[in-house]
C-alpha cells in the first residue's frame, strides 16, 4: 500500500506541473490576441527612428536614352 501512495503522489504532482506548463505555454484565444501579436512583430521589423514616408526616385534626365518623348510635346498631332 505504500508504494501505491508514493506512485499516485508522483503521479499527481507531475499532473500539476503538466497543468501549469500548458496553462502558460497555450496561445492566447481573445480577439485582439492575434492582432496584438501582429503589431508586436511589425514593431520588431519596423526600422527605429522617425517614420519617413517613402519616395520614389526616377532617374535623371541623363540616365539614358528613354523610349518615350519629352514632355510637353505631340507626337502626332
Amino acid at each position: 500500500m505504500n508504494n501505491a501512495v508514493y506512485l499516485l503522489v508522483a503521479a499527481v504532482v507531475s499532473a500539476i506541473g503538466m497543468l501549469i506548463l500548458w496553462l502558460r505555454h497555450r496561445t492566447p484565444t481573445s480577439t485582439m490576441s492575434s492582432i496584438d501579436e501582429f503589431n508586436d512583430k511589425m514593431r520588431a521589423l519596423s526600422p527605429e527612428g522617425p517614420r519617413r514616408k517613402r519616395s520614389i526616385r526616377y532617374p535623371s534626365s541623363d540616365a539614358g536614352p528613354s523610349d518615350r518623348p519629352p514632355r510637353g510635346t505631340s507626337g502626332s498631332h
